[in-house]
Protein backbone atom coordinates (compact mmCIF):
# COMPACT_ATOMS: atom_id res chain seq x y z
CA UNK A 1 0.00 0.00 0.00
CA UNK A 2 3.25 2.31 0.57
CA UNK A 3 4.20 2.34 -2.38
CA UNK A 4 0.98 2.80 -4.19
CA UNK A 5 0.72 5.90 -2.31
CA UNK A 6 4.11 7.25 -3.06
CA UNK A 7 4.21 5.81 -7.21
CA UNK A 8 1.02 8.22 -7.08
CA UNK A 9 2.50 11.20 -4.89
CA UNK A 10 5.63 11.07 -7.77
CA UNK A 11 3.38 11.17 -10.68
CA UNK A 12 1.65 13.88 -9.66
CA UNK A 13 4.42 15.95 -8.72
CA UNK A 14 5.25 14.70 -11.98
CA UNK A 15 2.35 15.67 -13.63
CA UNK A 16 2.84 19.12 -11.97
CA UNK A 17 6.30 19.69 -13.09
CA UNK A 18 5.18 18.80 -16.91
CA UNK A 19 2.62 21.18 -16.48
CA UNK A 20 4.71 23.97 -15.57
CA UNK A 21 7.59 23.28 -17.94
CA UNK A 22 9.76 22.67 -15.72
CA UNK A 23 10.38 19.02 -16.59
CA UNK A 24 10.33 17.50 -19.88
CA UNK A 25 9.74 14.03 -20.83
CA UNK A 26 12.39 12.16 -23.26
CA UNK A 27 9.90 9.38 -24.86
CA UNK A 28 13.25 7.76 -26.24
CA UNK A 29 14.30 7.21 -23.01
CA UNK A 30 11.54 7.07 -20.48
CA UNK A 31 12.91 9.31 -18.70
CA UNK A 32 12.37 12.72 -17.21
CA UNK A 33 14.91 16.05 -17.63
CA UNK A 34 14.51 19.30 -15.63
CA UNK A 35 13.93 22.08 -17.99
CA UNK A 36 17.43 24.24 -18.67
CA UNK A 37 15.71 27.06 -20.97
CA UNK A 38 12.87 29.83 -19.47
CA UNK A 39 10.55 29.45 -22.54
CA UNK A 40 7.33 29.47 -23.34
CA UNK A 41 5.16 26.74 -23.04
CA UNK A 42 4.19 26.22 -26.44
CA UNK A 43 7.75 26.96 -27.65
CA UNK A 44 8.75 23.45 -29.26
CA UNK A 45 11.87 22.22 -27.84
CA UNK A 46 14.42 20.24 -29.41
CA UNK A 47 16.55 17.48 -27.36
CA UNK A 48 19.93 16.65 -28.73
CA UNK A 49 20.62 13.18 -27.60
CA UNK A 50 24.49 12.07 -27.69
CA UNK A 51 24.42 8.41 -28.25
CA UNK A 52 27.83 8.02 -27.11
CA UNK A 53 27.70 9.56 -24.08
CA UNK A 54 24.42 10.48 -23.51
CA UNK A 55 24.37 13.81 -22.57
CA UNK A 56 21.20 15.89 -23.74
CA UNK A 57 21.18 19.25 -24.27
CA UNK A 58 18.35 21.89 -24.56
CA UNK A 59 17.43 23.89 -27.27
CA UNK A 60 14.60 26.48 -29.07
CA UNK A 61 14.14 28.25 -32.05
CA UNK A 62 11.92 31.08 -33.17
CA UNK A 63 11.82 29.57 -37.06
CA UNK A 64 11.46 26.23 -35.77
CA UNK A 65 8.44 27.56 -34.11
CA UNK A 66 7.09 28.88 -37.05
CA UNK A 67 7.91 25.89 -39.62
CA UNK A 68 5.65 24.04 -36.95
CA UNK A 69 2.59 26.41 -36.84
CA UNK A 70 2.10 26.45 -40.11
CA UNK A 71 2.57 22.54 -40.85
CA UNK A 72 0.59 21.98 -38.16
CA UNK A 73 -2.14 25.22 -39.32
CA UNK A 74 -2.11 23.54 -42.57
CA UNK A 75 -3.35 20.57 -41.20
CA UNK A 76 -6.13 21.92 -39.61
CA UNK A 77 -4.31 20.93 -36.20
CA UNK A 78 -3.43 22.49 -33.05
CA UNK A 79 -0.34 22.25 -31.10
CA UNK A 80 -0.39 22.39 -27.17
CA UNK A 81 3.28 21.56 -26.88
CA UNK A 82 6.11 20.07 -29.26
CA UNK A 83 9.15 18.11 -28.52
CA UNK A 84 11.55 16.66 -30.70
CA UNK A 85 14.28 14.61 -29.98
CA UNK A 86 17.13 14.19 -32.35
CA UNK A 87 19.78 11.48 -31.58
CA UNK A 88 23.59 11.72 -32.59
CA UNK A 89 26.85 12.88 -31.30
CA UNK A 90 27.77 15.79 -29.15
CA UNK A 91 30.40 17.61 -30.12
CA UNK A 92 32.80 16.09 -27.28
CA UNK A 93 32.28 12.66 -28.24
CA UNK A 94 32.63 13.33 -32.16
CA UNK A 95 36.06 15.52 -31.84
CA UNK A 96 37.63 12.54 -29.73
CA UNK A 97 39.77 10.31 -31.10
Amino acid sequence: EFRRVLFRSVYRALDYLLENGLVHRLATRNAFVACGHRHANAEPVVFLICDSCGKVAEATSSDLALSLTSAAAAAGFFTRNAVIEVAGRCAACANAP
